[in-house]
């Protein structure tokens, strides 16, 4: 009897056993599904956040487009006053006074060259 007690408690051991493992199983099976949902869900965030700042960045771009085009329409109208000659940047001649000797008539006298340089001295005063 001894033998059928320890077949018995060796069978109840190994059904208990397999049990367990099943459980064993079904509860990796459990975990492996819900790190995958776990995964999903933080791929679902970072997804939002992605499409977040998208969203944002088109209407930056929107804007920068926006401005440019009224640069461009800027542009467009100062290319039309320069091309009219309204704001051409021309700098004014100014008249020089410059001392004219005398008529030279083939003669010249010391005091005449004289006057004259003086003249131009008193022009550019250091």
């Amino acid at each position: 009897m001894e033998t059928r007690g320890r077949s018995r408690k060796n069978n109840r051991s190994r059904d208990m056993l397999l049990a367990l493992k099943g459980k064993v199983t079904n509860l990796e099976e459990s975990m492996s599904s819900v790190k995958e949902t776990l995964k999903t869900k933080k791929l679902t965030k970072s997804n939002d956040v992605l499409e977040a700042s998208i969203v944002t960045l088109k209407e930056e771009t929107k804007v920068v487009i926006e401005k440019l085009e009224e640069l461009e329409g800027e542009l467009a109208l100062y290319r039309a006053a320069v091309g009219k000659g309204k704001l051409t940047l021309v700098p004014k001649q100014h008249k020089m006074d410059i001392l004219k000797s005398k008529e030279f008539n083939g003669t010249r006298f010391a005091r005449d060259v004289e006057d004259f340089l003086w003249g131009w001295k008193s022009t550019f005063v250091w």
